[in-house]
This record gives structure tokens, sequence and C-alpha cells, in this order.
């Protein structure tokens, strides 16, 4: 995809994005002031820490500074105490339930197919995005076909073990750009660490009890830094916006993005605003390329046929 497709796609994901944000931020005045809390101290963290290592680590200290602010004032009364009962009644370890029941539905097998183009899309976005962050090593688009076969593999797995197929997650853009850690290895070994962690009932439950403020001023740095980097990848590439097609391919899609909350429904298929700014930002990208480039296009798919 063209860099304005890209952009447009990963900065309707940030802002989409945002809308879960604003909604853990506003539930309360108090959660109000614990996600500013929260935000405000990973951005400190992140510029002031005096080391580096601090730095890369800014979101975890400001969510657990978010958290123990919250505990320190639900035990004063001055907010909402935290809800422990889950932790305390969670064994220490817990193996993850699986239900191997496979169905094959044809219907379900329709709906889904159409997906995989928005799947692709955004696939191929957060490699871009993520190419725009790191400048030194080889070419991530080197690499697609082994993003593409992991997402595979993973959804395979998932769908095997009985729970839902799944995809990338942009969050990890935000974090990758915050800790500026792109080895692969580390990576792995953060993954293996992940799943070992899905069998410790007790940190599961210390997640859930994460209060819906300060996961707000966490999601909200993320986001931000997603939208950023959409932006990032039309400056690097130098978009030129004089052009009315960059105009309405970087526009339309992310508006539409950033307002649409309730899924588009056409019959039994649904689309969320990602998915409506993805199939959007590619078909206005092919329809508006110009008297020029369809005659282009047209001649090449002439001299096609008769080579």
């Amino acid at each position: 995809m063209p860099p304005i497709v890209t952009g447009s796609i990963i900065t309707s994901i940030g802002l989409h994005l945002c809308f879960i944000s604003y909604g853990q931020i506003t539930t309360s005045p108090f959660d109000t002031y614990m996600s500013v809390a929260t935000a405000g101290s990973i951005m400190l963290i992140s510029v002031y820490a005096p080391t580096n290592a601090m730095r890369r680590i800014s979101l975890l200290l400001g969510t657990i500074i978010g958290y123990g602010i919250h505990a320190i004032c639900g035990s004063k009364n001055i907010g909402p105490s935290i809800n422990y009962s889950g932790i305390v009644s969670s064994p220490w370890f817990r193996a993850p339930e699986i239900n191997y029941q496979i169905e094959f539905d044809s219907q379900s097998i329709g709906m889904v197919l159409p997906i995989l183009v928005v799947f692709l899309a955004e696939n191929l976005g957060h490699m871009k995005a993520i190419q725009s962050i790191i400048t030194t090593g080889p070419p991530m688009l080197k690499y697609i076909g082994r993003a593409y076969l992991g997402d595979a593999l993973g959804c395979l797995i998932a769908s095997v073990g009985g729970t839902i197929p799944f995809t990338t997650y942009a969050e990890n853009i935000g974090v990758l750009s915050v800790t500026q850690v792109f080895s692969p290895l580390v990576i792995l070994f953060a993954a293996i660490f992940a799943v070992l962690l899905g069998f410790f009932a007790k940190f599961s439950a210390i997640v859930k009890s994460i209060p819906s403020g300060v996961l707000g001023g966490v999601t909200l740095v993320l986001y931000s830094l997603i939208v950023i980097t959409g932006i990032r990848i039309w400056v690097v590439n130098k978009i030129d916006f004089n052009d009315t097609r960059n105009v309405f391919i970087g526009g339309v899609p992310v508006i539409l993005a950033t307002v649409m909350q309730t899924p588009l429904v056409l019959g039994n298929f649904q689309l969320d605003g990602i998915g409506v700014a993805t199939f959007l930002s590619i078909i206005l990208y092919q329809l508006l390329r110009g008297f020029d480039e369809w005659k282009q296009c047209f001649s090449d798919i002439r001299r096609s046929f008769r080579n």
C-alpha cells in the first residue's frame, strides 16, 4: 500500500481507539484525576527519568504510580477503594480452560472471509508503522510474509483451543515507540513470559483490579503514539496535501473512524470504524487515480493481454 493509505489506516486506528480511553477517563470525576496522574507520570518519566532503563519502562512505572495513588486515596476515603476480593479469592496457579469442540459453519466462514481483507491491510499498516519508528536494520516489509503466517498460525491455534481468532494489536506499536526496544529475541522472551503469566491466577486478578481511571491514562498515551505514528508516515514520505486526492484519502477515512463508534451492519456482516476506514482508504486510492493514471492503467492491461 502507498504511504498515504498506510498513514490513513494507522491514524484511523489510533483515533478510533481513543474513544475507549475517553470512556475510561470519564467514568467519574475521580477517574479523570487518576487518568491525569497516570498519564502525567508516564510522560514525566519518559522525559525526565535519569536513566534510559527507567524511560523504557515508563508505561509500567506510570501504571504502578497510578495504581498506588488510587489505593492510597481509597484507603483515606478520598475516592473509591480498589476491589481486592478477586485477588484474595483467586488461587496462585490455574490452568486455562480449553474447549476442543470444533464446528464448521459455512455461513460463519462466509461472514469472516471479507474481514480478512481488513486484517491484511491492518497488519501491513502495522508493519509500515513499525518501520517508520525503527531507523536501523533491514526493511520490515521484507518479512511481511512471516507476519501474515504468524497471524494465521495464531488464529488457527486459538480456534482449535476454543477461543476467538485474533489479530495484531496496535497498542504494541505504542509500546515499541516508548521502550525503543525492537529486538525480536526480546519480544520472543516477553511473549513466552506473558504466556507463563497466564497460568498465574493471582497476576490475572491484579491486572483485572486496575481501576478504570488508571487504564484510561495508560491507553491515552498508547493510542496517542499510534496516531502520531500514522502522521509520521505521511511526514517521512513527504505526502503532498496540496493534492486533492491525498486530502480525501487522508481525511475522510480518518474522520469516519474517529466518529464511528457503532459498527456498520450490512445483513449478517459488521464492520467497525477501523474496518470501514481501511476499506475506504483502499477504495478511494483506486477510484481517485485521475485521468492520467487510469490511462496508464488501461494501457498496461492492454499490453499484458497482447503479450
